[in-house]
Formats: structure tokens, C-alpha cells, sequence
């Protein structure tokens, strides 16, 4: 059996690759009321269908934002209590200030600071489609929320993902404490549901809900991200990749 000996330029390319593909979503932006458009690669949404969301390195994907029952955005008493309409640049800082590097790439002020509520009407929850991900392909999808000031008992949001138009049959649910009782909101905390299959219905949507832990109150959304997870077979290849490479190394240094 022969030996395969992949040129050092393959070979760094197969370990540059990224594996995985993640892409942030804000709720609000700078034509909802006090809200904020977050820089950068972000998709910060209104109440409107946005196409082709993009990823955290700016490329196209498939995937689109299609509200299904919203409730009302706001930014005040959310991470630094009252805010202008629009927040001020000083407002922004100091949330970007009070969040933890917990969050990971979801730690951005602009999309911390303003958020949807769940109380759609009459129903208690809020509602949006993630249309045209990949059937089959697994996702992790992270959800952050916080809230300032609520009365005890009311602290925690559920997030809830489905595949069905019912919001019936469960893929997976979590609950995040989005409020805490020092009225400091939640600078730290994310919830990820984690290594959810991509659904094979018409547009291959994930319908996903959010409401409070108790039916009677509302639940916060601020910011999400979703990721795909590389298929075992990725991660082999690039082990491979990583030893080929370093026995590359080893015998020029051998020369």
C-alpha cells in the first residue's frame, strides 16, 4: 500500500478549514423601538422576513429569519435599566461593560441591550422560523436573554425548538434564569440546545418558541447563534491532516 503525501499547501488548507459554521442573530434593530443595529457580521432583526442570513464571516448561507408571533421590543430595563430611544453610544458601552466573556461571540452590547418580549396577544409566546437549513445537518443553537427588573418568581425564560408548524413535536427546550434577584439581569448565562437534527418538512424549518417558565409571564429574547456540527468524519480528516503535517515537518527538519 502506498503512502499519500499531500503537498504542505493541502495539507494547511485541510487544517484551516473551519469546521463549523455559526451565525449571530440580534433582536432589534435601529428601526425598532429603542433598538440597535449590531455591527459587523451580524443579522439584527425588525419584525420583517429576512433571506440568506449571513455568517460571522460575512458569506451568504441558506438559512432564513421568518417571524411567526412576535411580541414587542424594547431595550429599556433590559441589561442597564432605562434607555433613550434610540440608546445612547454611552448606554451601549455600558452594557457592553456588565457583559461576561461567557457569552462568547454573543458578549456584544448592541445586541445585548434590546430584546423581544413573548406576550404575543392572547398567547404568551413568541414565535419565529429558522426556513431552509440543512436536513440532516446538526446545529447547536445558543439563546441569550436578560431582563433588569421582574417581580420573584418570574425569572427564568424557556426556549423551545420544534419541527412541525404545530409547535407540537419537541426537538429540544431549555430554561435560561434571564433576570436575577439583585436586578443585575444576566451578564453570564447562555442556553444551548445542543446537536439538533435538521428537520426534512417543506422549507426544512426549525420553528422555535420562547415564553416564561410561568404561562402567565412574559420570556426575553435578545441575541442567538447558531452552528452547525461537523460530521465525525470532518474531525478524523482533519486529525489525519494534523499528523500528516507533522510528520511532513519532522522530515524536513531531518534533512
Amino acid at each position: 500500500m502506498k503512502n499519500i503525501i499531500l503537498p504542505a499547501a493541502a495539507l494547511l488548507g485541510l487544517l484551516a478549514a473551519s469546521p463549523a459554521q455559526t451565525v449571530l442573530i440580534d433582536f432589534g434593530n435601529n428601526a425598532t423601538f429603542r433598538g440597535v443595529t449590531s455591527p459587523g457580521n451580524w443579522n439584527s432583526m425588525g419584525f420583517g422576513f429576512v433571506s440568506n442570513l449571513v455568517d460571522s464571516d460575512g458569506n451568504a448561507t441558506t438559512i432564513d429569519w421568518a417571524p411567526d408571533g412576535l411580541g414587542g421590543v424594547d431595550s429599556y430595563n433590559s441589561i442597564v435599566g432605562p434607555t433613550s430611544n434610540p440608546p445612547s453610544a454611552g448606554e451601549i458601552l455600558a452594557a457592553q461593560n456588565k457583559l461576561g466573556g461567557s457569552l462568547g461571540p454573543l458578549a456584544l452590547g448592541q445586541a445585548a441591550i434590546d430584546f423581544f418580549q413573548s406576550n404575543n396577544g392572547t398567547s404568551g409566546v413568541g414565535r419565529f422560523q429558522l426556513q431552509q437549513v440543512t436536513a440532516g445537518q446538526l446545529y447547536n443553537l445558543t439563546f441569550y436573554g436578560t431582563k433588569q427588573f421582574v417581580s420573584a418568581g418570574n425569572e427564568q425564560t424557556r426556549y423551545s425548538v420544534f419541527d412541525d408548524n404545530s409547535y407540537s413535536n419537541l426537538l429540544g427546550t431549555g430554561l435560561l434564569t434571564t433576570s436575577s434577584t439583585d436586578n443585575t439581569g444576566n451578564p453570564n448565562n447562555v442556553l444551548t440546545l445542543e446537536n439538533l437534527v435538521g428537520p426534512a418538512n417543506a422549507n426544512n424549518i426549525f420553528y422555535i418558541q420562547w415564553e416564561g417558565a410561568n404561562t402567565s409571564t412574559a420570556g426575553y429574547i435578545n441575541s442567538m447563534s447558531i452552528e452547525t456540527v461537523p460530521e465525525p468524519s470532518t474531525y478524523a480528516l482533519l486529525a489525519v491532516a494534523g499528523a500528516a503535517f507533522a510528520g511532513y515537518r519532522l522530515r524536513r527538519r531531518a534533512r
